[in-house]
């Protein structure tokens, strides 16, 4: 059995205070809004890459002489143990910058002789969206509401990783009335605090795994349940079977779209006649760049991407936009993200569907039969508008 990644008690750090070369490349980050920094050893240099909008960016490398003093710094500013480079470590560090107030969670693994480090910023004073902030089309904000409104039922968010899954989960949470309503959630790690919702974290290193902390929850007399991620048959079932027993149970989990949701959940054991009972939406999304406002250029569409949004049952539209790349976006032609969404209802025929066991191309055809518009036509509606490139549309349609 492989042991557990070692766990430091979080720290809390003045950015000024870090020392060289640690503050600068955390400055540099900062700067190019890069949510992850990723130190790769490599023979003679360490590989330095930033994740900016979602994208890997190389930077320069840090020399040799430099690597083992940079992993030691962040070992030091995360409280773990220098001593300790052939077990996995883990803690939080609390910075305190200009840019605001941060955790950086820490990550460090052995690599032969040396060791890799991840570090991921997550805003410690970050805003909680609401449904109305996310860009959802007003039928699908509608679906979503009602769904909520139910107060039973189960309401799946599904995506890849990193498409924003929990940030969706927190605002469907943010709907829900809290005086009213007891919410808890169940969620590995807590990635920011809700205020009117227990929020519990997995810990494994004392025996609270998903399935012992929804089993705790549930005897807490619950009105509704977020589960930030399904991820095996006991959590799965359990949050199935919570659902028809008339709770609001709101989970995250990896699929592409609502077909594949529904597969995952029955190779989870559930049984269908529990998930046709209990469903009652998917919420499939993605996460796509933002063309950056004072750079981008307008072109008309080439024949080829009429005829994409045709295929997609929209109009072509006049002009889309081109990324380019300037000062103001670090000459990434992009600044941020917006999510791409497809919503789908589950009614009585896909209720049924679910129930009979329809194979994956059947519950596909049936979906698209009741007219709810799909990711990629979505993605091309926000083309059409400016908000995104037409080659980030295009990334997406052609991936799928």
């Amino acid at each position: 059995m492989n042991p557990l990644p070692q766990r430091a008690v979080h720290t809390s750090r003045q950015f000024n205070d870090l020392p060289e070369p640690l503050r600068s490349v955390l400055r540099i980050a900062l700067t190019e809004r890069a949510t992850d920094i990723h130190f790769d050893p490599a023979p003679s240099e360490e590989v330095l890459r930033f994740r900016v909008d979602g994208i890997l960016q190389r930077k320069e490398l840090i020399q040799a002489d430099q690597r083992g003093r940079i992993i030691n710094q962040i070992k030091v500013a995360a409280n773990l143990n220098t001593d300790h480079s052939f077990v996995p470590l883990e803690s939080d560090i609390e910075l305190q910058s200009e840019w605001g107030d941060f955790r950086i969670r820490v990550s460090i693994i052995p690599v032969g002789v040396r060791a890799a480090a991840h570090l991921r910023f997550l805003a410690a004073d970050r805003t909680v969206l609401d449904l109305e902030s996310l860009g959802l089309r007003a039928e699908n904000l509608q679906h979503i509401t009602d769904a909520i409104h139910r107060g039973h039922g189960l309401i799946l968010v599904a995506g890849g990783t990193g498409t924003g899954k929990t940030s969706t989960l927190y605002a469907l949470a943010n709907a829900l009335d809290l005086q009213r309503n007891i919410v808890v959630s169940i969620e590995d790690p807590v990635e920011f605090r809700l205020p009117g919702i227990r929020q519990l974290q997995v810990n494994q290193h004392h025996g609270l795994d998903m399935q012992a902390g929804l089993r705790v929850l549930l005897r807490m007399d619950p009105d509704a349940i977020l589960i930030g991620e399904i991820r095996d048959e006991n959590s799965a079932t359990t949050a199935a079977r919570a659902a028809l027993a008339g709770r609001l149970v709101v989970a995250t989990i990896h699929a592409t779209d609502a077909a594949m949701a529904i597969d995952a959940l029955k190779h989870y054991s559930v049984p269908r006649y529990v998930l046709s009972g209990a469903l009652r939406l998917v919420i499939t999304q993605e996460l796509l760049r933002r063309v950056c406002r004072k750079c981008s250029q307008q072109r008309a569409p080439t024949p080829n991407e009429c005829a994409l949004y045709e295929k997609h049952g929209l109009t072509p539209p006049v002009t889309v936009s081109k990324a380019v790349g300037c000062g103001e976006c670090d000459n990434y032609g992009y600044a941020g993200r917006i999510g791409i969404y497809e919503i789908t209802p589950i009614g009585a025929e896909l209720s049924e569907a679910i129930s009979r066991g329809d194979n994956r191309l059947d519950f596909c055809k049936r979906i698209a039969a009741e007219g709810h518009q799909s990711l990629e036509a979505n993605a091309l509606q926000k083309a059409a508008c400016g908000t995104i490139s037409i080659a980030e549309a295009k990334k997406l349609c052609f991936s799928r």
